[in-house]
């Protein structure tokens, strides 16, 4: 054999000395083939029955605390009501809510001196504004800033009746397995009795009185 590979030219004997190696190349890449094939095919049969759910989860939640700290946004006053201002309130006076008509009404007087760009209410109030109280129910109609919370779904919690439909949004959460809050829906085909996401609301409204929407169109374009 080796006699003959001599007797060729020398082109054509480096053209022979190339084929075996390349059978082997294919054969390789055969079998690496194979087995990503393989691997995907056990992978993806893994994840269609959930088995690898728990881990995934684990690790998003790692990404999450991973993250950098942004810092408190200072454009944003998040305004609690704890235990006990609850409790300062009378239960006949609040009735169902955690905040009574009076409070409420008080506690608009304070923040519209601010003038601020939105504001949304993440309590539910599924009844009217009571008598004696008629400057905050006409100002629940007419103020374009101030936004309301419901609950989608059978049984489903109703908005107050003032608000209108335009600045009402659900705030239903979607848990995981583990009972953990990861997501929640932007949009479902029927939200009756609300109309769409609250935190998509009035995160649109502060956007359009900021322009925001307008500069990253032409920014863009």
């Amino acid at each position: 054999m080796t006699a003959q590979l001599d007797a060729l030219p020398c082109n054509s004997a480096q053209e022979a000395d190339l084929l075996i190696p390349t059978y082997k190349g294919t054969k390789t890449v055969t079998l690496l083939v194979l087995a990503s094939a393989i691997a995907s095919a056990v992978t993806m049969g893994m994840r269609s029955l959930d088995w690898l759910q728990s881990w995934e989860l684990q690790t998003f939640d790692l990404l999450m605390q991973l993250r950098p700290n942004e810092g408190i946004d200072k454009r944003i006053l998040l305004v609690t009501i704890t235990e006990k201002d609850v409790q300062s309130q009378s239960a006949q006076e609040r009735g169902g809510s955690s905040l009574s008509d009076r409070s409420l009404a008080e506690l608009i007087a304070k923040l519209e001196p601010y003038k601020p760009r939105v504001i949304g209410l993440d309590i539910y109030r599924d009844r009217a504004v009571g008598e004696g109280y008629n400057p905050l129910a006409a100002w629940m109609r007419k103020s374009d800033r101030f936004f309301i919370i419901c609950h989608y779904g059978n049984p489903g919690v109703n908005p107050p009746p003032e608000v209108p439909s335009i600045r009402q949004g659900f705030n239903n959460v979607l848990s995981d397995a583990d009972e953990v809050l990861r997501r929640h829906p932007l949009a479902v085909s029927s939200a009756f009795p609300c109309q769409t996401r609250r935190e998509r609301v009035v995160c649109r409204e502060y956007c359009e009185c900021n322009s925001i929407w307008r500069a990253r169109f032409f920014q863009r374009y």
